[in-house]
């Protein structure tokens, strides 16, 4: 049977545990003061632009299956543009996250290193994203 001082921390510790979750799902990103805000607020621009750039690359998968399924009687060698795509994509991820990990040299290991990190990919996605809807828009 466990001591009751050992339940109280226990309970104490999920209580810091669940404030601390609130706490990071409430980030006020309009004005962050604190560095953890900031690397917070980072984090979450990274993950709205990744989440845009999810949306498009999907629409763009789409659109190039439906291209090359067009395409695949008139000429099989005018086939392939998903998989292309997929290729470019898979390959940009992996540019763009090295890449940001170079940029945050400066400051590795220091508390801005994830700040660096966050806002160097969420500027690289958004370019990436606009990329695509460009592409997007010449396919017609």
């Amino acid at each position: 049977m466990p001591s009751r001082s050992l339940i109280l921390l226990l309970s104490a510790g999920s209580i810091f545990t669940l404030g601390h979750s609130a706490q990071a799902q409430e980030t006020d990103c309009t004005d962050p003061f604190f560095q953890r805000e900031i690397n917070r607020c980072a984090a979450l621009h990274f993950e709205k632009a990744d989440a845009a750039l999810a949306l498009i690359y999907q629409d763009a998968l789409v659109r190039l299956r439906a291209q090359d399924e067009d395409l695949k009687d008139v000429d099989p060698r005018l086939v392939g543009a998903e998989n292309g795509l997929r290729n470019a994509q898979a390959a940009w991820i992996r540019y763009r996250d090295a890449h940001c990990e170079v940029m945050a040299v400066p400051s590795r290991g220091g508390s801005m290193e994830p700040m660096v990190i966050s806002a160097c990919k969420a500027d690289l996605t958004e370019v990436r994203t606009r990329q695509l809807k460009d592409m997007l828009d010449e396919l017609g």
